[in-house]
Order: structure tokens, then sequence, then C-alpha cells
């Protein structure tokens, strides 16, 4: 019994020294190596034919996925300018300030293929983007007498749409339930995560 003892000690330290080395065979090699991060100097793209996009002006940020990937296009007074080719709306934000000085910021992402567009070369194609949205509300039976609800608010290119104010997002909405009598009325909270 005790030699089994041992051998179970012998090979546990075994294994405690492989372990060691290993972790510092990788970081004292890692360090010879001087691992650094990669910065990548953005593509300059000369000689393309470009097409306007034109965006409401409330609209501060706007990305298109296309042929060559997620595109960031700078925007002047809601116009910016994409090369020629079909593209998806990747994701668009807007900020207003409220009377109190609040900073409201909506931001649209996930599109369907309701997001689709093409860019010709010369002509402007106007972006359906931005405001109005709703507020969905979904609910499912989940047993004889109980019901599970949550809430999302949608765009009207039907993507999901987030809204911050002051960099967090507000207070959760609270949800009403009333049937057609008034004897049944009780208001709930959401709550996030």
């Amino acid at each position: 019994m005790q030699n089994r003892n041992i051998a179970s000690l012998v090979i546990g330290l075994i294994l405690f020294a492989l372990l060691v080395s290993g972790v510092y065979w990788t970081k004292t090699s890692r360090n010879e190596q001087g691992l650094k991060p990669t910065v990548l100097d953005p593509a300059v793209v000369e000689n393309v034919a470009n097409g306007s996009i034109v965006l409401p002006e409330a609209i501060t940020e706007f990305a298109a996925d296309g042929p060559d990937g997620l595109v960031s296009v700078g925007l002047a007074n809601g116009v910016g300018q994409l090369p020629v080719g079909e593209y998806l709306v990747g994701a668009w934000q807007a900020e207003r300030k409220d009377e109190q000085d609040n900073t409201w910021t909506l931001i649209g992402r996930q599109y369907s293929a309701k997001g689709a567009f093409e860019v010709i070369e010369g002509s402007r194609t106007n972006l359906d983007v931005g405001e109005p949205f709703i507020a969905v509300v979904h609910g499912n039976r989940i047993g004889p007498n109980y019901y599970s609800f949550g809430q999302s608010l949608q765009g009207r290119l039907d993507e999901q749409i987030t809204l911050v104010r002051n960099g967090a997002r507000p207070g959760a909405p609270k949800l009403r339930i009333k049937n057609n009598d008034g004897s049944y009325d009780r208001t709930f909270a959401f709550q996030y995560g």
C-alpha cells in the first residue's frame, strides 16, 4: 500500500515539473520571439468607381457590408461615398440630446435582406435607415398558468435597435397587462440579463 502511495506521489511530482517547465518554456519563447500585436495600415484604394449614399442627417455613423467586408463610411451632411457594388446595411448610429442635456444614442444592427442596396457609379442611393423604430413585446405560454414575456426594439428594416442614454442602458421598461373588463390590471418590470 505504501509503495502505491509513493509511486503516485512521484508520478504527480513529475507531471507537476513537466507542467511548470512547459509554462516556463512557453513564456520565455514568446518573450524571445518578441511577439507584438500587428497593426495593419488600411489599404489605399485608387481609381475605383464610386457612387453616393444619402442617409438622414440624424445618422452620425454608418457601415456597409460589401464585397470587401464591413466598410465604415465617412458622412458629411448625410452623404457618403462607396465603391460601386452590392451592399447590405451593416450598422448605423444616431445621436440627439434631450431638454435635460442627456445624450440618447440609437444603434441599428443585424439586418435582414431588407437592408440590401446597390451603389451605381455617379448616382445617389437613398437609404431609409434610422427612426422610427418600434418596441416589440414577445409572449410565450410556459405552463398552464405561466407566461414569459420579452421586449426588443426593431427598426424599419427589421434591424435590432439598441438605445443608450449617456453611454449606459436606460432603466428596463414596464409591461402593463389588462383584460377587457378591467378585473385584471397589473404592471410588471422587465429585467436585463
